[in-house]
């Protein structure tokens, strides 16, 4: 899965569909890490490459999809 720009646009666009299945609730990196069978420091590694598209709202460490309300 190294060096495989297709691999990693499929795991980021699962990541968003993870994040976005878990609301209101949200997720955790550790278990989007667990739930994509990859390292957490992978999720660690995409998750600012991701919200430069989808913007995330961290509480406890749990992510959700931001509303457009966060934005302003």
């Amino acid at each position: 899965m190294f060096g495989n720009k297709k691999a990693k646009q499929e795991r980021h666009a699962k990541i968003v569909e993870l994040v976005r299945q878990a609301d209101p609730d949200g997720v955790t990196p550790a278990e989007l890490a667990k739930l994509l069978d990859v390292p957490n420091s992978t999720i660690l590694r995409d998750l600012p490459e991701i919200e430069k598209k989808v913007k995330f709202d961290e509480f406890n460490n749990r992510l959700r999809i931001a509303t457009l309300d966060y934005w302003d």
